[in-house]
């Protein structure tokens, strides 16, 4: 009986010995083998991103870069001081008229609609330029050099990213809408580095904090999407006139910006 007892006892060693021994084995395996499936698959980039990148190495990149965010803004600029002149004119004829003969004061407008087309180079431009200066949250979370794709009516970011061990070019669909004039809501559709999944509700968090102070920011979901919602509120008026944007959308290879001054 007690060689019996003996042998069982040293069977029951050996299975539990057996059962650490294949535990440690497949710990083994996932620390050998995860990295080597991971890594390659983290480090694959956008095929719009690589290309974008590479043309901004040559000597000449920089001038070329700054132009483009020159020709951002006053795109932008022009049509929506055209309409603010055109109101705050409007505004003046009523005050200096304000029974006179021969004007239906009721026709002057008091809203003037404006609409901007950017394009790929010069948005890019524009962040390679002034996305640094406006926005330094964003560089100390970790996130740089952001470039942006509008093919197919899609709008897609690529940007570096550095989080703890994470290291990477983060991919990101996005869609944005305006429940109403001003509220601008980002959706984050999808968050890749290279070709592994990422966490999307914390690149809304990143963006949320490097957004503070260009409105009133709030986390949300949206469509069982994660969301940011920005109410940019009177942030767009000045003594004169008011900018209400309505429109951000993405088609034909350039970036439809549409809204009113009032």
């Amino acid at each position: 009986m007690t060689l019996i007892m003996s042998i069982l006892s040293t069977l029951k060693q050996k299975r539990w010995f057996n059962r650490i021994l294949n535990v440690l084995f497949a710990i083994a395996v996932l620390v050998v083998l995860v990295p080597l499936i991971l890594l390659p698959a983290i480090r694959v980039k956008p095929a719009y991103y690589r290309e974008i990148l590479s043309k901004e190495k040559s000597a000449d990149a920089r001038p070329v870069l700054v132009q483009r965010s020159r020709d951002a803004i006053e795109k932008f600029n022009t049509p929506v001081t055209k309409a603010g002149q055109a109101v705050v004119k409007s505004s003046k004829t009523k005050k200096a008229n304000p029974v006179a003969e021969g004007i239906d004061l009721e026709t002057i407008p008091q809203k003037q609609h404006w609409l901007v087309e950017l394009t790929e180079d010069e948005i890019n431009g524009y962040f390679a330029i002034e996305i640094p200066k406006q926005f330094p949250k964003l560089s100390s979370s970790g996130i740089r050099d952001p470039r942006i794709s509008l093919k197919n009516d899609k709008l897609e970011i690529a940007c570096r990213i550095e989080q703890g061990m994470v290291s990477g070019v983060l991919d990101l669909a996005l869609d944005i809408q305006f429940s109403q004039p001003n509220r601008l809501e980002i959706l984050f559709q999808r968050a890749y580095i290279g070709l592994v999944p990422f966490s999307r509700e914390t690149i809304r968090d990143i963006v949320g904090d490097a957004l503070q102070g260009n409105g009133q920011i709030e986390t949300t979901t949206i469509q069982e999407y994660p969301a940011l919602v920005v109410d940019l509120g009177n942030g767009l008026k000045n003594q004169d006139f008011s900018l209400i944007l309505r429109e951000i959308r993405p088609s034909n290879s350039s970036l439809s910006i549409s809204g009113a001054v009032r």
